[in-house]
């Protein structure tokens, strides 16, 4: 019923106080699998009214007399549909009947309900309405319901990787596609709907803490045949539906499990263009789930802890030496191991460790079990006397060394930030990418703790090192970023793009000079509107970005880039710190640089009229599968603690100053980065340009300390390198334009 008028309120309030509104759906009751009692009253209803009041339909609305059921009103879908004459006819039934008023019988709910599914189903739920049209204020609502062992058909097989891409299953997302029509195509007997074309494709574009995401695009082309009624006698007739799909599947590999699964069609086309409409899906968590056919309840199992290392025996130290690895040219200094009275967490003693400095020293030891594979949960209780970073290593038969994505993801690592007195490190063992401990890497063989850039003389105490059978799941984290200069909040990156993906403009490709000339044109525009109006060019190597000192050269950048892509033990690469490189990589969060750019020189309390960024590519060749011809978006996060251009890493923001999360992707209390984007858009090519008015306001309104940016993207484009404020030629260096009235 459409809404927004003082008829349409008054039907409310008349159905709600003098009737009880059932509705019933005419295939169930023609049919279907409706009771057979149920249908036996519903043909009586529908007999009644066309005898006594000679009105009646399958789209109706029939009164029925609280006494005896009798029909005593019959009304018809565009009377029904018209709040005016809706209220007339009602009002006319309660003066006859002088029924009271009363409170609704029944709890207002959602009409749609999803069915029973058994435990471990992926529930579906899609929505189609159309944009315009006489029935299209309702929405058309379907359910579709997967097996466990379906929906794991829709996921790729074995190890799952940053960029990898895969088909999902079209005989299983066949059932759900199908869905994707609007009201008054298949929802009747007489609707035959068939697939002409379809296609989904998923990209893996993160994989983090055991949770891969996945980026879905494709299209679908929908027959649907229907009978057509303004012909005598009806005939069938055909037409064609046709949409482009996105969206994105959030999993776990090792698992085989959906967590979330979204598909949209938001320009979706019918009848030769003619009916536009949206159709969506999303999964939705399963209520009251029931057993699983064909099976008992399983008992509970017992949990079952094993504890690796106590540290009771005055034997135990001997069983521990420092790693040395062949043909290190640079070895770490030794780590003293002894056993401790000393913050002891399961007896009497500890294990103590007294380092004299390094970046990694490590001690291993070859007696553990060498079948990990029934656990799930490794615990160990550390003790330390600052804030510092300690880990855990287990080495398999087939584990590598290194640094790199291949020696990395086969052994199982885990790192912890560890804060001063006694910290509890939880880890899960088999990650859901299968990188972690699996049997195809072989028996446990090595276990091995490790500290980064310890002081020299300083102690850290470890004890109760422990296995679990008990499974936990990490809690999910809930992330919303408002953009600024817009009303969005966004999850990230990922869903900035697809909102923006309708708008987005194949770009076109400019010089420097040429940008560089419309930000010139601009300046001179603004000046005709603003006379005091001041440009400053604030590049690494340039003058004049000062007008009280004009031939003052500009050093006011720094930049560096880190690798926090996981999983975890990417320890080498995490700490590189590449501050003083002529080029970087700018990608995803995970693989981005850090910048700033010193706004000193703008006086306090200026009005920003305009400020551009200006980023160059060190070269001109485009990924096939990441590159600036297709959407994409780029974002500017604002980091929130003082970082170190020659210190910083995924670790640390300068030295022994850590971050709360790795790469600084910790957005509670006290964050490492602000969960706001400053500045958005598009790449352009070799020269990319950003509006960066909003981020300039933002640093030099006097509320936020400038502590500088991360730029990165939602993977659609990719600079594998782009200059940075150390490259050669100055014109190559990162700038960025602004164009202010300076304070009175």
């Amino acid at each position: 019923m459409r809404g927004g008028s003082l008829s349409h309120d008054k039907v409310i309030d008349l159905l709600n106080a003098f009737f009880v509104p059932v509705y019933i759906s005419h295939e169930a009751h023609e049919k279907g699998d409706a009771p057979e009692a149920d249908k036996k009253e519903w043909h009586r209803i529908y007999r009644e009214a066309i005898t006594k009041l000679k009105r009646s339909g399958t789209v109706h609305v029939y009164i029925l007399s609280p006494a005896d059921g009798e029909v005593i009103e019959s009304i018809d879908i565009g009377t029904a549909t018209q709040p005016e004459k809706l209220l007339a006819r009602l009002t006319a039934v309660v003066e006859k009947l002088k029924t009271p008023p009363g409170k609704p019988l029944v709890k207002p709910m959602p009409q749609s309900q999803p069915p029973k599914s058994t435990q471990g189903s992926l529930v579906l739920h899609s929505v189609a309405r159309s944009y315009k049209g006489t029935w299209n204020e309702f929405p058309v609502e379907n359910w579709t319901v997967l097996s466990q062992a379906d929906s794991v058909k829709l996921l790729p097989e074995g190890a799952v990787t940053v960029g990898q891409s895969w088909e999902l299953s079209k005989d299983i997302s066949a059932r759900f596609l199908t869905t994707f029509l609007p009201n008054g195509y298949g929802y009747a007997p007489y609707h035959k709907t068939t697939i002409v074309e379809q296609a989904l494709k998923a990209t893996v574009i993160s994989v983090d803490k055991g949770v891969a995401s996945a980026r879905i695009e494709g299209v679908l082309k929908l027959k649907h045949k229907s009978l057509n009624f303004n012909v005598s006698p009806p005939a069938d007739t055909e037409d064609i539906a046709q949409m482009a799909l996105e969206g994105f599947v959030d999993f776990e590999p090792n698992n085989q499990r959906i967590r979330t699964l979204r598909v949209l069609a938001d320009k979706a086309n019918a009848c030769a263009g003619q009916v536009e409409y949206s159709a969506g899906l999303r999964s939705v968590p399963q209520a009251n789930p029931e057993p699983k056919s064909n099976s008992q309840p399983k008992p509970k199992q017992e949990t079952k802890e094993i504890r690796l290392f106590d540290f009771e025996e005055p034997t135990d130290p001997k069983a521990w030496s420092n790693l040395v690895l062949p043909g290190t040219k640079d070895k770490e200094p030794s780590v003293k191991i002894e056993l401790s009275t000393e913050h002891a967490t399961s007896g009497k003693h500890s294990l103590k460790m007294t380092y004299a400095g390094g970046r990694w020293p490590t001690i291993t030891t070859t007696e553990v079990p060498g079948d990990w594979m029934p656990y799930w949960t490794f615990r160990a209780d550390v003790t330390a006397s600052r804030d510092c970073l300690v880990g855990f290593t287990v080495m398999q038969e087939k584990s590598e060394r290194g640094g790199g994505w291949d020696p990395t993801v086969g052994r199982w690592t885990k790192t912890e930030f560890l804060k001063s007195g006694k910290n509890t490190i939880t880890g899960s063992i088999h990650d859901s990418n299968n990188y972690s401990i699996n049997t195809k890497q072989g028996k446990v063989v090595r276990f091995e703790i490790f500290m980064y850039a310890p002081h020299e003389g300083e102690s850290i105490y470890v004890d109760n090192i422990r296995l679990s059978t008990v499974k936990e799941e990490p809690a999910l984290e809930t992330r919303k970023f408002s953009v600024l200069g817009t009303d969005m909040v966004v999850s990230g990156v990922r869903e900035l793009g697809m909102k923006l993906k309708e708008g987005w403009i194949k770009p076109e490709l400019k010089t420097l000079e040429q940008v560089e000339g419309e930000l010139r044109t601009l300046y001179n525009d603004l000046k005709n509107k603003h006379p005091n109006a001041v440009l400053a060019v604030l590049r690494d190597g340039e003058k004049g970005f000062d007008p009280t000192q004009p031939e003052k050269v500009y050093a006011g950048w720094k930049d560096a880039y880190w690798s926090s892509h996981g999983p975890d033990g990417m320890t080498l690469e995490r700490t590189d710190n590449i501050g003083n490189r002529a080029s970087h990589e700018i990608f995803m969060r995970h693989r981005s640089p850090m910048m700033r750019v010193d706004l000193t020189s703008i006086p306090k309390g200026s009005q920003i009229l305009a400020a551009q960024l200006i980023v160059i590519r060190a070269h001109d060749k485009f990924n096939k599968d990441h590159n600036p011809d297709q959407p994409n978006i780029w974002v500017v996060e604002p980091c929130a603690r003082p970082w170190e251009e020659y210190q910083v890493n995924a670790y640390e923001y300068a030295k022994d100053k850590f971050w709360k999360a790795i790469g600084g992707v910790y957005y509670g209390d006290d964050p490492d980065f602000l969960p706001l984007y400053l500045a958005h858009g598009p790449s352009q090519g070799k020269v990319n340009t950003w509006n960066f008015t909003q981020a300039i306001r933002f640093w030099t309104n006097g509320k936020h300390a400038n502590h500088g940016f991360m730029l990165h993207g939602n993977a659609g484009d990719w600079l594998p390198q782009a200059h940075s404020r150390e490259a050669k030629e100055i014109r190559d260096r990162p700038a960025v334009w602004v164009i202010y009235n300076p304070a009175k």
